[in-house]
């Protein structure tokens, strides 16, 4: 089979499931973040021969069940009692007011930093917009409810990807940045072929007309079309299933837009579809699809449900018609004669209507078997999305060792219930194959494949760093900020900065000596994964023990390198060979043409004496001239600290006359809590063809504790305005 979807999914499936993690952490004093407190979800770390189950457990009013302990809990396998041995349960805070269209509760800017260390655990989506399966009428509909799901059910450490099906250009990696998801929703187009009645009645009339030959029957054209593209769409969503079963063991959702699978594959037989083989003459009408392709079908589902149950993944279904389905196509048609014979035939708007309730009950089936839920025939969209965020927010973790330890590949069934809890509903995985090994090819596809960009000669243990689908934490934490900066030649520069935390660094002996090899790389992926940038260095640490506590405050590395513009997933990871541990990071960089926009400041850098303290390395010369430290990740300072920024102004109006940049400080609620403005002059602007570039104290003097925002604004004399925003913790 022809399989299309490989080049819309490249960025998903090959280059990995790219995530920009965003979180703010660290101090002056400490340069790098301390590890997370340890999850309740400890219980199950290396406990690799337990069977995992997650359950949301709710009222008949849909609220969750809190309070229940293991105990409460009946599992069994193939309908035999299970003994719970590991048990957690999963409370994500719910997006705030502010996400959900209520009252805001910050208005900071969103962080900036992007780390491998996260507070808790997070809620991972896949969007999947279906368009082999939505009208194009409704491709703004579509669009509105994926933008309508970003903006209310994200939370600032939930990740995100967008995986557009059909023959759509744009898919979004892993990210926390809604606007970056948002414009990849954004691409949508629904491409879904004209109903099967439809392309029926036309074949018919075509035969009464006499422009085909008599003997021949009126059928779908489009029939085996269809089928390919439910194959597509279905090995589509298979492949998603087995990346996100690769991450971390976080609650992983799909949330399918999509009208169904419209295909009909409940008659294995065949229909009789010779002219005149009518309702009323006896036989089963034209409005039936030939049957050749059903199997194909049937089997590209099933393969689909066995890779969610292996990965574990649920899969939540949204249908953009709401409780009017079908309603808008039968409105196509009025024919309800057969044109061959000229009598009464089945009403073409009822078979249409048939064609929806399959799709409906496509959509109910992908989410049942998947542990889901499906907000299908409803205008109900924010009830719907609210369960959803509900069920990958708040759940119950069990773990349980089978009492058949037979790893023989076979399926095994799994329930759930409440000890004497009738009234509440329970949605779970209902079961999983025991011994995957067993059921996987026997050669596994590499951690990289071989399409994706690595930096010559990095290690194995870089190229699974760089390719993993999300951030990796293997006894390295990382935090890594930057981005676009200003102008260079015909490309854009970047400006990245890495910081690790090596307070608890291993070292071995050598002569004496506390060694440690220290291996960096990155790469900058485009849209279609081509690597735009990329290098890798290694550090070799040789150090007098008596010198152990000078790295006790990380090592920082920071690199320039130019890309053409345009928006950028960079992978940063970094190995070190005492332990042989690591950590990767992924930062969003969007880096504009500069010279072609009015007005635009460059991403913003900062620094602190304190930031003198990490030792650091790398190529940046450009920095390095600008400011007077090297450039931080730390965004938690103390009152009365002054820090001094990096601040890029840019574009066509810097050249052409004066331009205000002016520093503020806002507090959480918005209001300013200072003020400075600089006027740029034509001798200040002229001094550089690529912009003007300042180093700006900032001081935080009488400010509480409490979260800020650092903003620059530029306004020129033409009228045009710039910001750019950081957000900061004062303690």
């Amino acid at each position: 089979m022809e399989v299309p979807y490989r080049v819309l999914l490249r960025s998903l499936a090959t280059a990995g499931l790219l995530a920009g993690l965003t979180a703010a952490a660290g101090s002056a004093q400490q340069a790098l973040p301390q590890p997370a407190a340890p999850s309740q979800r400890s219980v199950f770390t290396g406990a690799t021969d337990l069977i995992e189950v997650q359950a949301v457990v709710t009222d008949k009013r849909g609220g969750v069940v809190r309070g229940l302990a293991r105990d409460d809990f009946q599992v069994t396998e193939d309908g035999r009692p299970q003994d719970v041995t590991a048990f957690a349960f999963v409370d994500i805070p719910l997006p705030s007011p502010s996400a959900t269209g209520g009252a805001s509760v910050t208005r900071v800017a969103a962080p900036d930093v992007a780390t491998n260390v996260l507070p808790h655990e997070r809620r991972i989506y896949v969007l999947v917009l279906d368009a082999f399966n939505v009208d194009a009428t409704r491709s703004t509909q579509v669009r509105k409810l994926a933008r309508q799901f970003i903006d209310q059910s994200l939370g600032p450490t939930d990740l995100a990807a967008v995986v557009l099906l059909g023959h759509n250009a744009a898919n979004q990696p892993f990210t926390s940045n809604k606007v970056l998801l948002t414009s990849a929703v954004e691409q949508f187009i629904g491409q879904k072929s004209q109903s099967a009645t439809l392309n029926i009645q036309k074949s018919a009339s075509a035969l009464a007309g006499g422009t085909k030959s008599p003997e021949m029957a009126a059928e779908d054209a489009e029939a085996g079309a269809k089928a390919n593209e439910a194959q597509i769409m279905l090995a589509s969503l298979k492949q998603v299933c087995e990346s996100l079963g690769r991450s971390p063991a976080d609650r992983r959702a799909i949330v399918l837009f999509s009208e169904g699978i419209e295909f009909d594959t409940s008659n294995m037989i065949g229909e009789d579809k010779r002219p005149g083989a009518s309702v009323v003459g006896g036989g089963q009408g034209l409005s039936h699809e030939t049957s050749k392709y059903a199997g194909a079908v049937l089997d590209a589902e099933q393969d689909l449900f066995d890779a969610a149950r292996r990965a574990n993944v649920a899969l939540y279904t949204i249908e953009p018609r709401g409780n009017s389905a079908g309603n808008e196509d039968i409105m196509n048609t009025t024919d309800t004669r057969d044109p061959l014979t000229n009598r009464p035939m089945a009403p073409a708007g009822l078979t249409m209507m048939n064609e929806a309730q399959r799709g409906q009950g496509s959509l109910r089936t992908f989410a049942s078997e998947s542990g889901g839920l499906a907000v299908v025939g409803t205008d109900r969209f924010a009830a719907g999305f609210s369960h959803i965020v509900q069920a990958t927010s708040s759940y119950y973790v069990l773990g349980y060792r089978p009492a058949n330890a037979t790893q023989d590949g076979t399926y095994r069934k799994i329930a759930v219930t409440v000890k004497g809890r009738p009234d509440v509903e329970i949605v779970a995985r209902k079961g999983y194959f025991a011994g995957l090994a067993s059921r996987r090819p026997a050669s596994p596809a590499p951690a990289i494949a071989p399409s994706v960009p690595v930096p010559n000669a990095a290690s194995l243990k870089m190229k699974e760093l760089l390719g993993a689908d999300l951030p990796m934490r293997r006894g390295l934490d990382l935090r890594v900020s930057g981005g676009a900066v200003r102008s260079q030649d015909d490309k854009t520069l970047v400006a990245m900065v890495v910081e690790i935390d090596t307070s608890a660094l291993p070292f071995t002996e050598q002569n004496g000596l506390l060694a440690n090899d220290i291996e960096m790389a990155f790469l900058a992926l485009d849209a279609q994964g081509t690597m735009a940038a990329g290098n890798r260095s290694v550090g070799n640490l040789r150090l007098p023990p008596a010198q152990r506590d000078g790295v006790t405050h990380g090592l920082r590395y920071i690199v320039e390198f130019p890309v053409p513009p345009g928006v950028y997933q960079v992978r940063v990871g970094v190995h070190e060979s005492a332990g042989d541990g690591g950590g990767s990071a992924f930062l969003d960089v969007e880096a504009p043409n500069y010279e072609k926009v009015a007005l635009a400041l460059g991403t913003m850098l900062l620094t602190t004496p304190a930031a003198q303290r990490v030792p650091t390395t790398g190529s940046f010369p450009f920095v390095k001239a600008s400011l007077p430290a090297p450039p931080t990740t730390v965004r938690e300072f103390a009152a009365g600290d002054t820090l001094t920024v990096l601040v890029n102004v840019l574009g066509r109006d810097v050249r052409a006359g004066g331009v205000t940049l002016a520093s503020v400080i806002r507090g959480a609620d918005g209001r300013e809590m200072s003020r400075r403005s600089i006027d740029l002059g034509a001798p200040d602007l002229s001094a550089d063809k690529s912009g003007d570039t300042r180093a700006v104290p900032v001081a935080l003097d009488g400010l509480a504790p409490a979260a800020y925002e650092i903003a620059f604004e530029a306004t020129s004399a033409a009228g045009h305005k710039a910001s750019q925003a950081i957000a900061i913790l004062v303690r």
